[in-house]
């Protein structure tokens, strides 16, 4: 975990009070006003600093965020770090609410100096960020970073698709992996009961998977968590949401690739700034090929988007003063 200047440790409550949620408050040294963002990380056991493929993203953007003059909350989701809760049984509904809970606190922080208060969400962040503004989260501006337009059947079903080109399947061979994956989602969406989602993805899954490996596969596809991530589609919730936004991708972006979320997201918010960066991947680090197999091997993620968030305030008219 990393401490920035500027920085102090935080604890909050989720919005149900059930689990504490301990977090980084990262504030510039410049007297305000200045806009502070929640920052919102993607899917898995990620801490505050977004840890992962040995990189902590979350960090270097709050400290250069920091730097341009925006103050930040970032924090470790449930499960993990030093927050409470429990990840595994934790679905969507409940990381929505950690993240309406961040903006509260962000707010009662603020103070009389203080400037507007935005989210930045990261992949699955950034789809839980744009729950939170449509259910009412009292926010200025929404950073959308490699977010999803379309539903979690549709976003998982493209994602497979590349990846499995990417591998060199045969046409034959994708064909048939395109087949059990639609398979695979269709009874994640379809089928409410637990015990028999559980029974039918182990008939699927059983013939090319073994003992532990398979139970622990069937443990995540059939939880309530992934059955929620297939079924929701984030832009019946950005349809709701009226203040600014801005949303990036990167061009070599193989889990949330542009083409296919961009025209979604331009469809039901005409008036956001939308931005597809070259040569980008989905951690926004400098990359060849984009595919998950270079993450750990490249430079940190997250380069040059503080700042153009930083830019991107000061267009719209969110950060007027000068840290130079």
């Amino acid at each position: 975990m990393t401490i920035p200047t500027g920085a102090t440790s935080v604890v909050f409550s989720s919005a149900d009070c059930h689990v504490e949620l301990a977090g980084t408050f990262t504030e510039p040294q410049v007297n305000g006003p200045f806009p502070l963002a929640v920052m919102v990380p993607g899917s898995g056991a990620l801490d505050r600093d977004a840890t992962s493929f040995g990189h902590q993203p979350f960090a270097r953007l709050a400290t250069e965020l920091c730097d341009l003059g925006v103050a930040t909350l970032r924090y470790d989701k449930r499960g993990t770090g030093l927050s409470g809760g429990d990840l595994a049984t934790a679905g969507i509904d409940d990381h929505v609410s950690d993240v309406m809970a961040a903006v509260d606190h962000v707010w009662s922080r603020r103070g009389p100096i203080g400037g507007p208060v935005g989210i930045i969400g990261h992949s699955e962040g950034a789809a839980n960020a744009t729950y939170a503004a449509a259910l009412g989260a009292q926010v200025d501006f929404l950073v959308l970073l490699a977010g999803a337009g379309v539903s979690g059947m549709d976003l998982l079903m493209e994602q497979h698709r590349r990846l499995s080109t990417a591998a060199g399947l045969s046409d034959e061979a994708c064909e048939e992996a395109r087949e059990l994956q639609d398979h695979v989602l269709r009874t994640v969406r379809d089928i409410d009961d637990y015990i028999r989602r559980a029974q039918l993805l182990k008939e699927l899954l059983a013939p090319m998977t073994d003992g532990h490996e398979l139970n622990t596969e069937i443990e995540q596809l059939a939880s309530p968590w992934f059955q929620d991530f297939v079924r929701r589609d984030p832009t019946t919730a950005l349809v709701q949401v009226a203040c600014p936004v801005l949303a990036i991708w990167g061009d070599l972006d193989v889990q949330v690739p542009p083409e296919l979320h961009v025209p979604a997201i331009r469809a039901v918010a005409p008036g956001s700034t939308v931005e597809v960066w070259p040569g980008v991947n989905h951690l926004f680090q400098q990359a060849t090929t984009g595919l998950p197999d270079e993450y750990a091997r490249l430079p940190e993620g997250m380069a040059g988007v503080a700042a153009r968030v930083s830019s991107w305030l000061g267009q719209i008219g969110l950060l007027r003063r000068s840290t130079g």
